[in-house]
């Protein structure tokens, strides 16, 4: 196959300037998470002094992109492969001296604001209501705009929370704007998503930054597929598991003062039959009726009471891959469970891995393999949300 490729990264400043930095090598990974990146960079020294020129610093704007293509006569064409803000930078003083920025998506901003006003939803309430309210709300969010219109909201289906009492509710000093992406993803049985969505000036600059609101693809994209034995497969392992099966999910939430804790379940007498009671159960402080913690029990249960078959594939680089694809995959020199592996399934995260010579994609079907990123950030999420809950 043969294919070249040219990665760059844009670095901005929030004074307009940009930046074009040499790349050493980059990661990035895309799943339900915050979108997070790792990229190196050669630092720029005078060549008459010893002193380092590096205009990078946190919270600055990075771009990573890519192009590939079949010709070196072809036209270059960028792709974004993560857009976001660098977090941390850090400095290896060998002989190398480059630099390595730790980079979140632009949606890492909902992860640190707490929201700081009591809200309650009554009745019926549609997620994209809460969404346009929690987010355009002035003292709320500065970089983030949610339009619901298309392309950044899809405009069939809705995913509603209803109850007479409270269909949904925020606690002030309690809640995190991004638990209630989360809530919302949850209530919508997983088959949504949140994320973000850039607008750039004629210049380049970085404009808007766009909350988006999308539905999961349930049609197998046209844009690449993973077939054992094509030039863009490199490899793949996957599993059968129940290892994280549940056949009953009960959401706790809220406990109001001198009352009992709202809570909700949902069962699949099926599955028990089959495999027995094997029970999940999660905590939502932020809750406040029976009726959403049993919606959003129903709706997170179906993803969890059969076998999962899942796997990691790795791929010539290929931009076009995102989370939440539905991508056709036959691996047949793998067997599990008596079967070759064929089937649609959906991309649960995307690692896109860029050296100097060599670029790479790495999708994750059936669900999130995890890993040690995944146990640090689990750790981070399970001390910030103790902290949170322990204001009264």
């Amino acid at each position: 196959m043969l294919w070249f490729f040219r990665p760059r990264v844009i670095i901005q400043k929030p004074t307009g300037e940009r930046y074009f930095p040499k790349l050493v090598n980059a990661s990035t990974a895309e799943s339900a998470d915050v979108p997070y990146a790792q990229i190196e960079l050669i630092t720029n020294r005078s060549p008459y002094t010893s002193e380092y020129i590096n205009p990078i610093e946190e919270d600055d704007i990075v771009r990573l992109q890519v192009s590939c293509r079949m010709s070196p006569k072809e036209k270059i064409v960028y792709t974004d492969i993560f857009e976001g803000r660098v977090q941390a930078i850090s400095g290896e003083y060998t002989t190398k001296n480059n630099t390595v920025l730790i980079c979140k998506g632009h949606i890492n901003e909902a992860s640190k604001l707490l929201i700081e006003e009591n809200k309650t939803w009554t009745g019926t309430v549609e997620a994209r209501a809460i969404l346009t309210y929690l987010v355009n709300s002035t003292h709320h969010v500065s970089r983030l705009t949610f339009l619901n219109q298309a392309p950044y909201v899809d405009q069939t289906g809705t995913i509603n929370f209803t109850d007479a009492e409270s269909a949904y509710a925020t606690k002030a000093d309690q809640t995190y704007l991004y638990s209630v992406f989360q809530d919302l993803e949850k209530q919508s049985g997983q088959a949504w998503k949140t994320g973000t969505k850039c607008t750039y000036t004629d210049g380049g600059l970085l404009d808007k930054t766009y909350l988006t609101w999308k539905k999961l693809d349930t049609v197998a994209t046209d844009k690449y597929k993973a077939y054992q034995g094509t030039a863009r497969y490199l490899g793949s392992t996957f599993e059968v598991s129940i290892e994280d099966q549940a056949t009953q999910q009960k959401i706790k939430g809220d406990t109001p003062s001198g009352g009992t804790q709202y809570s909700g379940s949902a069962i699949d007498n099926t599955a028990v039959a089959k495999y027995g009671r094997k029970t999940d159960v999660d905590i939502y402080s932020q809750l406040q009726s029976n009726a959403t913690c049993a919606s959003i029990a129903a709706g997170v249960l179906p993803g969890k009471v059969g076998a999962t078959i899942s796997g990691s594939i790795n791929l010539v680089g290929t931009p076009e891959a995102h989370y939440g694809d539905m991508v056709s995959v036959k691996a047949y020199s793998t067997e599990l469970d008596g079967a070759v592996v064929q089937g649609d399934f959906n991309v649960y995260r995307v690692r896109h891995n860029i050296t100097q010579n060599s670029y790479t994609t790495e999708i994750q079907v059936g669900k999130v393999v995890l890993d040690a990123y995944d146990l640090i950030a689990q750790i981070k999420k399970t001390t910030k949300v103790t902290k949170c809950n322990q204001v009264k």
